[in-house]
């Protein structure tokens, strides 16, 4: 799953549109600090964070359950950070800069 369609998961149990649009840009905001080289562990800390908080609150759950629930939705998110940030990276070259510039040399 791609970064946008994981924050709808996360957030369709929440109905108040400012809450929303709220969390669909903190978790944007992380995104942005992770591709430009920011700490991995604390992104994944604070995602964690932000999905332990939402789960909590919108579905009814022990609290092993919760945990379970928000670790694999900021494995998800992380996946897909990761993902996201390699094909910013790559298409970046193509973008601008002499052909011999934009030429992309893959590691295998």
């Amino acid at each position: 799953m791609n970064v946008r369609n994981l924050i709808v998961s996360l957030i369709s149990g929440i109905a108040d549109p400012a809450v929303r649009f709220e969390i669909a840009n903190t978790i944007n905001f992380l995104f942005d600090v992770y591709c430009s080289g920011g700490n991995e562990k604390e992104i994944a800390s604070d995602l964690f964070d932000i999905c332990y908080q939402i789960v909590t609150l919108t579905h009814e759950l022990t609290e092993e359950e919760a945990r379970e629930k928000a670790e694999h939705f900021r494995d998800q998110f992380m996946k897909a950070f990761r993902l996201e940030g390699v094909r910013r990276r790559v298409f970046s070259k193509f973008r601008s800069g002499s052909p011999e510039e934009r030429r992309v040399s893959l590691p295998f």
